[in-house]
């Protein structure tokens, strides 16, 4: 018997959904989606979801199993929608994925209207566990740790790693229903995991669980194949990596840039760490057709990078990597941290003067978050950064900030001005700029999202068409403001073609 099979998210992207919607189809199940509008680190919209109405609309569609994929700033969101669902149809199996539950799996288990969790990648844990439910056996599944009663069975340090040879697509057609304007940017992943270990990243904590092993690249023909099925199906304009080290392996870049260049042409955006690039890469990216790249560039300070980031930062090399891509007419969106501990105002000070002589197009500015088992929390604990409340807080998912406004840091007010001004500092001409650093700053500026960082950052999507993906941000905030908050598709069935 075929169960119905309904994923709930926030309103926008998942790729990690995709992915497992198409598996829980290819195995002859079907599925719907159900989003809703909620909080938004990027638009900064601090909606409190209605979980009352959502479990309603849930509990309509008579889902057998309901799926929730979690990172941490959505956890206790969508742990509330289930409880709510429970309520008014207890017979659905609620089944909890992502980072957060992979992370603190024991906690997530424990808590009452989950019913199991797909630790690390889902795709085919989840899918045989949807064999366990449809015949009502109990066997344990590597990646599943389930819940019958008051028995909890399987073991979350137990996994499965993904097959990335086998051809395979996310499934888009429902974040499309749902979301129309999305269909523009294709996104997609050539790769899993991440070959650093930074402090503040999730990585941190998933290579307690899955060792060296997690990163790995997709087949190049692989990845060509997914796009040119999707540019029959869907009137694409740009595609997007969300690969953490896109750039890392250069042997697999050459080869993707002539297979892309070749097959598919259309300018895409990637994410890089600016010590995996150089001139040969950068020819590559640019031939290829790259015209938007996110730098994961966090601090200048050599110190705070190599004790507290565990990261490295060549300041030198860096400013090479900008000229570069610069010269090769490449989008840079600049990601730096702010509220780092042991980094005081004077780095941000230098930060800025860097910036300055070495202007990336964006600075895209976050501040410090703490998640749940990342490297650097032990940090925080041991110089008593955080009280065990705290802790305790961010483990359980309700201490999370948003990472665009204010994340963990205590002191918003002393980085306050530091924020706002490398927001502006691209945008501005250099000697305006030096003016407004010299002034005072009001602090309803700096409190400000809309002010401090929506305005410079929309003012930058359209005076620039290759940053596509501030475009999206914007439709995105439009589109919600004048659609249903909470809207759902059909059931799809798998096709024949």
């Amino acid at each position: 018997m075929a169960l119905k099979v309904l994923f709930i998210y926030p309103d926008y992207e998942s790729m990690g959904v995709e992915f497992v919607m198409q598996k829980v189809l290819d195995e002859g199940h079907s599925v719907a989606l159900l989003l809703y509008n909620s909080k938004d680190d990027y638009t900064s919209q601090n909606r409190k979801a209605d979980t009352g109405r959502i479990a309603r609309k849930a509990a309509g569609m008579e889902p057998d199993v309901i799926a929730f994929s979690c990172v941490t700033n959505i956890y206790r969101e969508q742990l509330a929608i289930a409880d709510e669902i429970k309520k008014v149809r207890p017979s659905v199996v609620n089944v909890f994925g992502g980072v957060h539950p992979t992370i603190v799996p024991e906690r997530v288990i424990a808590e009452k209207p989950v019913d199991a969790i797909v630790v690390g990648e889902g795709e085919t844990p989840f899918a045989e566990y949807l064999q366990n439910v449809e015949s009502g056996r109990r066997s344990e599944i590597d990646g599943v740790v389930a819940k019958y009663g008051q028995e909890i069975t399987g073991n979350p340090k137990r996994f499965q790693l993904t097959d990335l040879s086998v051809r395979s697509a996310p499934f888009k057609e429902a974040f499309y229903q749902l979301n129309p304007f999305q269909k523009a940017i294709y996104r997609t992943v050539a790769s899993r995991g991440c070959p650093y270990n930074c402090s503040y990243c999730a990585n941190s904590a998933l290579r307690k669980l899955y060792g060296g092993r997690h990163f790995r690249y997709r087949p190049v023909e692989n990845v060509i194949d997914e796009i040119t099925l999707a540019r029959k199906k869907y009137d694409l304009e740009y595609v997007y990596f969300g690969d953490d080290s896109f750039g890392y392996d250069k042997r697999w870049l050459s080869e993707f840039s002539d297979a892309y260049e070749r097959n598919i042409g259309l300018p895409y955006s990637s994410i890089a760490n600016p010590l995996d690039l150089d001139a040969d890469k950068i020819d590559m990216l640019k031939k290829s057709g790259c015209v938007h790249i996110q730098l994961g560039i966090q601090s200048l300070n050599q110190p705070v990078c190599r004790k507290i980031l565990n990261r490295h930062i060549d300041t030198g090399h860096l400013a090479k990597v900008i000229r570069m891509l610069k010269d090769a007419r490449i989008f840079i969106q600049a990601d730096h941290i702010i509220g780092i501990p042991e980094e005081d105002l004077s780095s941000l000070d230098e930060a800025i003067s860097f910036y300055l002589e070495n202007r990336p197009d964006v600075i895209s500015v976050f501040w410090l978050t703490y998640f749940p088992s990342v490297a650097i929390l032990d940090y925080a604990r041991e110089n008593g950064l955080l009280s065990d409340k705290e802790i305790e807080d961010i483990l359980s998912g309700e201490g999370a900030g948003s990472i665009k406004m204010g994340g963990s840091v205590k002191d918003y007010d002393i980085y306050g001005r530091h924020f706002l001004l490398m927001n502006y500092l691209t945008l501005l001409p250099g000697s305006v700029f030096r003016r407004l650093y010299r002034s005072r700053i009001p602090d309803f500026l700096t409190k400000s999202y809309v002010l401090a960082t929506g305005l410079p950052r929309f003012v930058k999507a359209f005076a620039d068409r290759r940053n596509f993906l501030d475009k999206e941000h914007l439709k995105r905030l439009i589109y919600n403001t004048f659609h249903k908050s909470v809207r759902a598709t059909g059931y799809y069935e798998k096709r024949s073609d």
